[in-house]
């Protein structure tokens, strides 16, 4: 930028009148300055994407951790004696299991921040509904929904059977305790 300062300088102390010389200058100067923004909006976007990707990484890994808690919660929930009892809690927990269902079948597609968090926010809901269905089997008030999780628009109510259908049980199967050393995993598919 002072290099176009003094150049300017030079020019306007050393000018005969001659318009093309000036002409030149400013186009110069001009093309200098476009560059000069070319190169910023590029090593911004280059750092926004890497930002983005290292959020991505992390929004993802926060979202199997969550699916193997949402799927072991389910397992231990669903062999609840009171859940067939109480149609409230059966309520709850069709509406955790069909959450984590749809979550686990969008997860393999996600892949923007904005539908991963969308997706830790539907889990959260579900292990807000899990809660509650132990809650009415066992007799206790159910918790506050958390403020995250309020929904924005009411859902259809689901069939009230005690167990899950085959379907959610594969996705449930896919992300409950694995290995030795008692870690969850999700049992990769091959390409």
């Amino acid at each position: 930028m002072m290099a176009i300062v003094f150049g300017a300088y030079f020019l306007l102390r050393n000018w005969n009148g001659d318009v093309t010389l000036l002409i030149a200058v400013g186009g110069v100067a001009v093309a200098g300055v476009l560059v000069y923004r070319v190169y910023q909006s590029r090593v911004e976007r280059t750092r926004a994407d890497k930002i983005e990707r290292a959020d991505v990484a992390s929004l993802k890994e926060q979202v199997e951790r969550m699916l193997a808690e949402t799927a072991n919660r389910i397992l231990d929930v669903e062999g609840r004696p009171g859940l067939v009892v109480s149609p409230k809690a059966g309520d709850h927990f069709h509406k955790a299991v069909s959450k984590f269902v749809s979550v686990d079948e969008a997860f393999g597609t996600a892949t923007s921040t904005y539908q991963l968090r969308a997706l830790v926010s539907q889990l959260d809901e579900a292990l807000w509904r899990l809660e509650a269905a132990e809650a009415v089997v066992n007799g206790q008030d159910v918790p506050p929904r958390p403020e995250a999780t309020q929904p924005s628009r009411t859902q259809p109510p689901s069939a009230s059977s005690s167990s899950m259908t085959s379907l959610s049980r594969d996705a449930v199967t896919k992300w409950v305790d694995g290995g030795s050393d008692g870690s969850h995993r999700r049992r990769r598919r091959s390409c």
